[in-house]
């Protein structure tokens, strides 16, 4: 069992560059995203970002973060993207 979850999360407008952690695709100054706090391990707390698609995967398909990896929902993503813009 992964030692992995999320603590709290808000959706901001960010003031720097970021890395989705879901898609790992990089998102410029001024995107909407998730930020959650995140627990790692029981203690280390760390802020990941989730772009809108990875966070719209996370919550429809209830995903959770101890059930994936860095990455893992580009896939996921890309497929909502594109059902989005048909």
């Amino acid at each position: 069992m992964s030692n992995r979850k999320i603590l709290n999360e808000q959706i901001v407008k960010t003031r720097g560059k970021h890395v989705c952690h879901g898609c790992g695709r990089k998102f410029s100054k001024n995107s909407i995203m998730n930020s959650a706090a995140c627990k790692f391990n029981n203690n280390l707390v760390v802020r990941k970002y989730f772009c809108e698609s990875c966070h719209h995967t996370m919550v429809t398909k209830n995903i959770t973060i101890d059930m994936f990896w860095y990455g893992d929902l580009l896939m996921e993503a890309l497929s909502y993207e594109k059902r989005k813009i048909n």
